[in-house]
């Protein structure tokens, strides 16, 4: 009209080629772009908040958060897929609306740009995982859940043991040796002290116990007596 676009219902922008804002909504949400961006031609444009980077098709996303979407929907996947979590029994189903899809594996889920999200099970200590992704044809969100949870391996008890016992027997085998290389220098230490103490001590020939004399001296008392004997009979005979 007058070279000025009149767009139709559902379209706005100079030339009608944007959506209108509506789209930049989150279900459940009054403000667009989740209150952290703007919403440009039907799509948002995510602000930065306290030096945080907000992400997503909403704005909704952050790495660094502790909240979020997966926190939301956290409760009923682990009770709508598991019968677990602290909405298990009957309110569940009072509570969550959402009916997540059980699949093998979300490999191609993630792939065609779903959000991934992975929680810890407390009751049987294993992680479950999920996905979610907003749909373009209306404003609501599919949600798949993986049918098994991932679960750490159980400990080999076999392997357990055998460290075990490798440990106790090194550890001997260290002690050992080192107690032996421990006497071996204290012995020689010993050695080189003894050796240097005898070095230094000037023994005499009278005096030391270590000096042994040449020649040693017996007496014969048979060979004494005899020989007096023989002078008294002499002597007798002489008179």
């Amino acid at each position: 009209n007058c070279g000025v676009c009149r767009c139709q219902a559902g379209w706005a922008g100079k030339h009608c080629q944007c959506p209108e804002d509506e789209n930049c909504f989150m279900p459940g949400e009054l403000q667009p772009c989740s209150g952290k961006g703007e919403c440009s031609c039907g799509r948002c444009s995510c602000h930065i908040i306290d030096s945080v980077l907000y992400s997503g098709k909403y704005c909704e996303e952050c790495s660094t958060c502790t909240s979020g979407k997966c926190e939301e929907l956290r409760d009923c996947v682990q009770c709508k897929g598991f019968r677990t979590g602290p909405l298990a029994g009957a309110i569940c189903n009072e509570t969550c609306t959402i009916k997540p899809k059980k699949l093998q594996s979300l490999k191609d889920k993630v792939r065609a740009g779903a959000k991934l999200c992975t929680f810890l099970d407390e009751k049987s200590g294993c992680d479950f995982n999920f996905t979610y992704k907003y749909l373009s044809s209306h404003r609501d969100h599919v949600v798949y859940v993986q049918k098994l949870q991932q679960c750490p391996p159980a400990p080999d008890v076999l392997l357990a043991v055998l460290c075990a016992i490798g440990a106790v027997v090194a550890i001997g085998t260290l002690t050992l040796i080192l107690w032996k290389i421990f006497t071996t220098i204290h012995d020689r230490k010993e050695f080189e002290k003894f050796e240097k103490e005898r070095n230094n001590v000037q023994w005499g020939t009278e005096n030391s116990p270590l000096y042994k004399p040449a020649t040693d001296t017996f007496v014969n008392p048979a060979f004494g007596n005899r020989s007096s004997r023989q002078s008294k009979q002499e002597e007798t005979t002489a008179q």
